[in-house]
């Protein structure tokens, strides 16, 4: 599993939202299992999800917390800071409140997160159900504030 980065006009459109967060070496900034309506994007430092196999490391300017972020979804991962990191947090209700004033960003940004929670979906083990499941959440999504 990797993740991507913002295309330039997502940027643009997360200009202004979400706010900055710090966590020290080896803490956890999301936990396997719970809920929660935000995602993260690493400015700074490394942080790493845990794996069997090997560890996925997230880098400065990739994103990650996009499935929880979308639908209401349990984490599915722990993402722990290998290093100091800085983040932008950035709340579903910050990017639904900027949809309306900011219509034409909206398809760029979710094609964005879309391309990115299917790469996770693909990689990952869950069932078709699920699957169906998460994509039906992020259509109504998508629908919020239109």
């Amino acid at each position: 599993m990797s993740s991507a980065e913002f295309t330039f006009e997502d940027r643009n459109f997360l200009y202004g939202i979400g706010s900055i967060v710090e966590f020290p070496i080896n803490t956890h900034v999301i936990r396997k299992g719970e809920t929660e309506s935000h995602f993260f994007q690493c400015i700074e430092g490394i942080l790493e999800i845990p794996s069997d196999d090997f560890p996925i490391r997230i880098f400065p300017g990739q994103f990650f917390g996009e499935l929880g972020f979308l639908s209401d979804f349990q984490r599915s991962n722990d993402v722990v800071s290998t290093t100091p990191v800085r983040l932008l947090k950035i709340e579903r209700s910050e990017v639904i409140n900027k949809f309306s004033s900011h219509p034409d960003d909206k398809q760029a940004f979710l094609t964005t997160l879309k391309r990115q929670a299917e790469h996770i979906l693909s990689d990952s083990l869950m069932d078709d159900d699920i699957t169906h499941s998460f994509f039906k959440q992020l259509a109504q999504f998508a629908k919020s504030n239109q």
